[in-house]
């Protein structure tokens, strides 16, 4: 049977590191030639960062603190596979490769002590509100990349018949989640404290 108490979480991670490099899926059809020729990477990125889903299958090496009365832990980031655990040794000194058992949920038993936790997190291909998403926001960074750059007014008249001008705030690519409509797709999956994406 399941605790109902408190499981560890990144709460516990004292840092974390990739050690392999994220392999994106590659953008969805139907973009504009502007938001097509944006760097993948990058959009992606933007859309991990708003929700706990990583899109990009990664190995993440993961330094946990655990303790007794909390053994179990569960990474943050969704979706993962544990894959190997090495938990501190005090008498040897060193990290001791323990047989990944994992709970139901995914949770491992690091027995109260430190541990080194690797897993593959992220998928190898996107859910449809994540393509919806990936070009709601690839569309807003194309559309913000008119005109000069850092600008935030401009016009341009030709002639006395001929006016062209638009002002951007200067704070649109900081909230270029939340004015495209990607955060608004992607509510049900937002990272706790993303308010401010």
């Amino acid at each position: 049977m399941m605790s109902n108490a408190f499981e560890a979480t990144n709460r516990t991670v004292i840092e974390q590191e990739e050690i392999s490099t994220a392999v994106y899926p590659d953008a969805p059809d139907g973009l504009s030639d502007a938001a097509a020729a944006l760097s993948k990477e990058i959009v992606w990125d933007r859309l991990e960062q708003f929700t706990n889903y990583k899109i990009g299958q990664r190995s993440i090496q993961f330094r946990v603190c655990s303790n007794r009365g909390q053994p179990w832990w569960i990474p943050a980031e969704r979706p993962f596979e544990i894959t190997g655990i090495l938990i501190a040794d005090t008498t040897l000194d060193d990290y001791v490769a323990t047989p990944v058992r994992p709970r139901a949920d995914g949770a491992v038993n690091l027995e109260g002590k430190a541990a080194l936790v690797t897993a593959t997190v992220g998928l190898a291909t996107a859910p449809p509100l994540f393509l919806e998403a990936y070009k709601r926001l690839a569309e807003y960074f194309a559309a913000s990349q008119i005109g000069p750059e850092g600008v935030t007014r401009y016009s341009l008249s030709v002639g006395p018949d001929i006016t062209e001008g638009y002002s951007k705030q200067a704070t649109h690519t900081a909230k270029a989640m939340v004015n495209s409509g990607a955060a608004d797709l992607l509510r049900k999956y937002r990272k706790l404290g993303a308010a401010h994406v």
